[in-house]
């Protein structure tokens, strides 16, 4: 049998079994080839003996996650190490989907909050690639073996730090109420300083007023979005600084909320759930990054839109005999007294 203990990262854990020559050692002080198990999480071999007997595990640890102990069969863990990878390698090609389509967005348009998107989601894959525990798996035994945890708890800290800068430039664009939107900016500050705390050596701290920020920053970025001050259905005839409707910035920070409310209802015990609670903060990582991406996307065609709608305005009272606009390229020719006057692109304008 196998006793699999998770999540990846805990500082000692120790098996004392009768049968066993010698006590068990596994966790971050441990190099993980004294495993006769390799995985990304902490594993032991229990014999299996028709007397009963009595196995004592002790664990140590600054992690503020639950611990969960499962006992499994030798192909159970097997299986339930390649369903692991499988979940891994999704997350790892949607984090990188956008890694890519916010940077090439961001390298086209020059706005700052796509150019803060792509940092938010490049310091969420690297995180999570750790909190999946495969950062130890390949961590060499001449650095220290603490290493991956510290810099799991870094890495989890410093990615709030992108999403909260973020979300509050994101809800800047839609003129929200200002001591809302300042909360978000008080809020980037408390979570800095938790960083801080961890540099400083005050690590389980750190990451408990990290995972309270956390689970207010939801609700803030909710009522947040509920003030601002656009119309909840966006009209035909929109000025041009408008490029989305209320419903739809309220609904997806909404969903946003409800993502987060279900992974804190498993951490409190509401529902039976191992994976909420061990990989739920990257699960609620994929679902903002995709509702965000979607308003983005959206965002970016409105403003297109409106660009080439003012350009077609500009040259309409002019003496102008041809006029060819490519809408998905944003590509604009005009032909002003049987000469090709302008030839070119049309480029979004910049908000920030």
């Amino acid at each position: 049998l196998v006793l699999r203990v998770r999540p990846p990262y805990l500082d000692d854990i120790r098996l004392y079994d009768p049968l066993a020559p010698a006590v068990q050692l596994a966790g971050d002080q441990h190099p993980k080839r004294l495993q006769e198990f390799k995985s990304v999480n902490h594993n032991f071999f229990v014999h299996v003996d028709d007397a009963p007997r009595s196995l004592w595990l002790r664990v140590e640890t600054t992690s503020t996650r639950m611990v969960f102990l499962e006992l499994l069969t030798l192909n159970q863990a097997l299986e339930a190490d390649h369903w692991l990878e499988w979940m891994f390698t999704g997350y790892l090609a949607l984090l990188l989907f956008f890694v890519i389509w916010s940077t090439v967005h961001w390298l086209t348009l020059r706005e700052p909050v796509i150019g803060m998107f792509a940092i938010s989601q490049v310091a969420a894959l690297a995180t999570g690639i750790g909190i999946f525990g495969f950062t130890a798996l390949v961590w060499p035994d001449w650095l220290p073996q603490a290493g991956p945890s510290y810099l799991v708890s870094a890495g989890v800290i410093f990615s709030f730090i992108t999403h909260i800068a973020f979300h509050w430039q994101l809800l800047g664009l839609f003129r929200p109420n200002k001591i809302l939107l300042n909360a978000l900016l008080l809020m980037l500050a408390l979570s800095f300083l938790a960083f801080l705390g961890l540099l400083s050596g005050l690590e389980r701290s750190a990451l408990k007023v990290n995972a309270l920020l956390l689970i207010i920053t939801p609700v803030l970025t909710f009522f947040t979005a509920l003030t601002a001050r656009i119309p909840w259905r966006l009209p035909k005839d929109a000025p041009s600084d408008v490029h989305l409707s209320k419903a739809v910035l309220v609904g997806i920070y909404g969903l946003i909320l409800l993502s987060m409310a279900v992974h804190a209802g498993a951490l409190l015990g509401l529902f039976h759930s191992h994976v909420f609670p061990l990989y739920g903060i990257v699960m609620y990582g994929a679902v903002v990054g995709t509702l965000v991406l979607g308003l983005l996307k959206t965002r970016i065609q409105r403003i297109q839109q409106a660009s080439l709608k003012t350009l077609i305005d500009l040259v309409s009272d002019s003496n102008v005999s041809e006029l060819e606009i490519t809408e998905a390229e944003g590509k604009v020719r005009i032909v002003k007294g049987g000469m090709t006057m302008v030839q070119g692109y049309a480029p979004a304008p910049v908000y920030g």
